[in-house]
Formats: structure tokens, C-alpha cells, sequence
């Protein structure tokens, strides 16, 4: 992806949970589903250009880092229905992702305006800069399972930050958010590979 794809990539990807925020009533645990969603894409993708990959060039998954970049998003995800509570008083992680599931605009349950947005976007992303320039070719199988162990680890200790944070101090929701976004932002930019 050219430098100005990837940058209007990241603004459409930072607009809309503002536009959740301060527009549709979204929290904090909105817009983390959200970015969750995201995530889980950005995996599927990955198995997706693996297996394409495994059968041009004959080669083997890397386990290792498969499983261990797994397991750092598994320990991510663990860590963040713990610890929002702390992070949000008084809120509960299941009853808040049960309102993300159920909650609808304008009739229009969310998930089913938000999954086909995040699928289309990861397949147009996996198609333009995957599959047309054949990438599958030539492409590492095993860059990609190290890139997803870098994000795996960079939400990890993201997380943990926030925690340290939360136990630390207590902030707004919006000082949180603002902190999520420029963060994602910053890694989205300035990592290699990370879109």
C-alpha cells in the first residue's frame, strides 16, 4: 500500500469510532469491539495469504510464531475483559459487549453495518496488495506470522499500560480513547507492515 493509501486507510479507520464516540453514544467498550473486529480480520487475512502462499510455494506454516503470536492476542484478550472494569468503574464486560451485539441505529442492528464495513475493507486491502501484485509468490509465510506476533505483542503491552494507568490514576473515557487512537495511529504508521 503507497504512503497516501495507507494514510487515508488510517484516518477512515480513526473517523469512525470518533464518529461512534462523540455522534451515536459508543464508550470505550464500543469502540475496543470494534478495533477487536478489526483484529480478528487482520488474522483471517493472515491465514488467508498463508494458505494461498503454503500452496504456490510448497512450504510449512511457521508453528512457532503462529502459535505464539495466538497466544499473545489470546493473553491480550483475557487481559481486556479483566481489566476494562478498572479501566470503566462500575462496568461490566458482558453486559457491555452484549449491547455492542445488539445495538442497532437508525433499526439497523450495528454488527451488520460494521462486520460487512471491516470484512470488505480487509478483503479490498488482502486483493489490492496480496493477490493482484501476486505477492503469494514471493511473499515470506513466515514475515507474516512474525508481523502478527509484533501486533500481537504491541497489544499486549498496550494493554498492560493502560492497566498500569488505570490502577495508577483515574481518567476520563475520552482520555483513554484519544489515547487508544493515537497509539493504534502511531504503530499503524510507523510499524512496518502493520496495515
Amino acid at each position: 500500500m503507497n504512503p497516501q493509501s495507507q494514510k487515508i486507510q488510517l484516518l477512515a479507520d480513526l473517523v469512525l469510532p470518533l464518529v461512534g464516540y462523540y455522534f451515536w453514544g459508543w464508550n470505550i467498550y464500543f469502540i475496543l469491539f470494534f478495533f477487536v473486529l478489526d483484529v480478528v480480520a487482520q488474522i483471517y487475512f493472515a491465514f488467508l495469504k498463508s494458505q494461498k502462499i503454503t500452496k504456490f510455494q510448497q512450504v510449512k506454516y511457521p508453528v512457532l510464531h503462529l502459535l505464539v503470536s495466538l497466544i499473545g492476542y489470546g493473553i491480550a484478550g483475557v487481559l481486556l475483559v479483566h481489566s476494562l472494569p478498572f479501566i470503566v468503574k462500575g462496568s461490566d464486560f458482558y453486559k457491555e459487549l452484549n449491547s455492542f451485539l445488539t445495538y442497532k441505529e437508525m433499526g439497523v442492528p450495528q454488527l451488520i453495518l460494521l462486520f460487512p464495513l471491516i470484512v470488505v475493507g480487509g478483503y479490498m486491502n488482502y486483493k489490492v496488495t496480496f493477490l493482484l501484485p501476486k505477492k503469494f509468490t514471493s511473499e515470506s509465510i513466515s514475515r507474516i506470522w512474525k508481523d502478527q506476533l509484533v501486533t500481537s505483542s504491541s497489544i499486549l503491552i498496550a494493554m498492560l499500560l493502560f492497566v498500569g494507568v488505570a490502577f495508577c490514576f483515574v481518567l476520563p473515557e475520552s482520555v483513554y480513547i484519544w489515547a487508544m487512537l493515537t497509539i493504534i495511529a502511531l504503530y499503524k504508521l510507523y510499524v512496518p507492515n502493520s496495515n
